[in-house]
């Protein structure tokens, strides 16, 4: 009962992914080509499934080591970011920033 359970579980999410990307090409709408920051982006499933719709030049920013690196296995840019440190990007470096559930665990003032 929990295998099914978890796979119907995993099967849900796997479908409101798949309509979050699709809302986020229709509602952002960006070109191909263009340079997108998923900031706290973990490892790149989200990022992913946007690619599959549109051809963008992707980099994933977050604090976590090992999600950084499955996000660079899925041929992201990464970068390592420090907690209390400032963004490490000029003004204008990217055409869309995406910020997804991360404001919820900031901690710093």
């Amino acid at each position: 009962m929990y295998a099914f359970i978890r796979r119907l579980a995993y099967q849900k999410r796997d479908e409101w992914h798949s309509r979050r990307a699709d809302l986020f090409v229709e509602l952002v709408g960006p070109r191909p080509g263009a340079s997108v920051l998923d900031l706290g982006g973990q490892d790149g499933e989200f990022m992913a499934r946007v690619r599959e719709r549109v051809d963008v030049r992707v980099t994933i920013a977050d604090i976590g080591e090992a999600a950084l690196a499955r996000a660079r296995a899925r041929g992201f840019e990464t970068v390592t970011l420090r907690e209390g440190d400032r963004l490490p990007f000029d003004d204008g470096a990217f055409e869309v920033v995406f910020c997804n559930s991360v404001i919820e665990h900031v901690t710093l003032p």
